[in-house]
């Protein structure tokens, strides 16, 4: 498994436990906003990330109108994480 399905798989999982969305309704194209978490469910959802999985996604810029699996790829892609 690469390291972006790996992140996603580990996104989903999170999201699917905290805001109690059915992981089999999440899909890497799907934004934010589809899966109705708004801004405030954002930084819920990278404190979580920060906590759970120790990724810093400070230095991320995600927007409700991301897919999921664009988060994936940009937590991937930075080496230090």
């Amino acid at each position: 498994m690469d390291r972006e399905t790996s992140m996603r798989d580990a996104i989903f999982t999170v999201i699917s436990r905290h805001f109690a969305i059915p992981r089999e309704k999440i899909r890497p194209e799907l934004t934010f906003a589809d899966l109705d978490l708004d801004s405030v469910a954002l930084v819920e959802l990278a404190v979580v990330l920060q906590e759970e999985l120790d990724l810093d996604v400070t230095e991320v810029d995600f927007l409700m109108e991301d897919s999921i699996g664009r988060l994936a790829e940009l937590l991937a892609a930075d080496p230090a994480r």
